[in-house]
């Protein structure tokens, strides 16, 4: 099968990279259906029951992999979509969920900020309103790095646009950003004054040192070698430090219902997908400490909206629409609903967390 071959150079690739297992093609000739890159892809899995990694084939050549992105959304300075869609990891940068004492004090006690921390009457009332998970998935994407006792130094790789750091700042963090698409790169940098590479990785410690907390949101699924990022943001960790991975949940739901629609399959700049099985495996690897790996469902609703589009209309341009029909509004509330159920017994959410931590000694 060819995949676009006048523009982008691609191999064979029928053997695991986690195991090197023969993988099975499960859906055949799928085009890109958000940024119209021409050409068609066979998506596979591997064989291997205690496996399960998906992929693409034919695989891009990293020399090429950049021509995926001409038209992709973090080359813009605003974009007013919401985080109900788990490819891209949006945010809002004025904190909006710490504008009354009630929701900073509710901050203060998910996220452990001192100074956001509140007493008396408030924090009675925070102690209650604790109980109920609503409120902390109504003040932002449910996430451990917003832990204030991690706060210090972050690095965010693949930070895009940027407005993940910018929140992050605006919180007290010291933030820096390293992003190979250098136009997505110069807005987070003009955006937020904030100092972004986009060189040799290497560069990055050599200048700025070892960091807290590295996060990965939604892009080891776009590496080509996976694993050798993984080690590389591992050397820039200080002893203790936490390496945070988000990356879309084969597995989830949403997958298994719309299959080759699904939203995050998002060929072909998704190289690789995962489940809880195959991220825990290639976190080991890195010969880190995995102190948790869940799935939530915090981004089912939107999820179900573009697959139902990309379904109906064989395509979602732009990848982000910010409006969308009406029609795929329809079922979404209670899909969302059956899916955080579900998350309860099995790891079946749209969205995988995964939190590594660098051995002190």
């Amino acid at each position: 099968m060819s995949a676009n071959k006048e523009l982008i150079e691609s191999k064979k690739m029928e053997t695991c990279y986690l195991c090197n297992s023969r993988g099975h093609v499960i859906y055949r000739n799928v085009k890109d259906r958000l940024y119209n890159v021409p050409g068609e892809w066979n998506v596979r899995k591997c064989n291997s029951k205690i496996c399960g990694l998906v992929w693409i084939d034919p695989m891009p050549i990293d020399a090429d992999i950049w021509k995926l992105y001409k038209n992709y959304f973090t080359h813009n300075e605003s974009n007013q979509d919401d985080c109900s869609n788990s490819s891209c990891m949006q945010v809002d940068t004025k904190i909006s969920f710490l504008n009354s004492s009630i929701k900073r004090a509710l901050f203060s006690h998910y996220y452990n900020y001192e100074e956001y921390k509140a007493g008396g009457l408030t924090s009675l009332l925070v102690s209650l309103l604790s109980m109920m998970s609503l409120f902390r998935s109504r003040m932002g994407r449910k996430v451990m790095w917003l832990n204030g006792g991690w706060r210090n130094r972050l690095l965010d790789y693949g930070c895009g646009n940027g407005q993940f750091l910018g929140q992050m700042k605006n919180i007290g963090w010291d933030v820096v950003g390293y992003e190979l698409d250098k136009q997505a790169a110069k807005v987070a940098s003009d955006s937020f004054s904030i100092n972004v590479y986009t060189g040799n990785f290497s560069e990055v410690a050599e200048k700025e040192g070892l960091f807290d907390v590295i996060t990965l949101s939604h892009v080891i699924e776009h590496l080509p070698d996976p694993e050798h990022i993984l080690q590389e943001c591992k050397k820039k960790l200080k002893p203790g430090g936490k390496l945070v991975i988000v990356t879309p949940n084969f597995e989830s739901l949403g997958s298994r219902y719309f299959k080759e629609y699904w939203r995050p399959l998002e060929t072909p700049r998704h190289l690789y997908l995962f489940n809880t099985q195959t991220l825990s495996k290639i976190a080991e690897k890195t010969n880190m400490s995995v102190q948790k790996i869940w799935t939530h469902s915090d981004s089912a609703s939107g999820i179900w909206r573009r697959s139902t589009v990309i379904r109906k209309e064989g395509k979602l341009n732009g990848g982000n629409p910010s409006k969308l029909p009406s029609y795929a509004k329809r079922g979404s509330k209670i899909f969302s609903i059956i899916e955080k159920i579900s998350t309860k017994f099995s790891p079946c959410g749209e969205e995988m967390v995964a939190i590594l931590e660098k051995h002190s000694n």
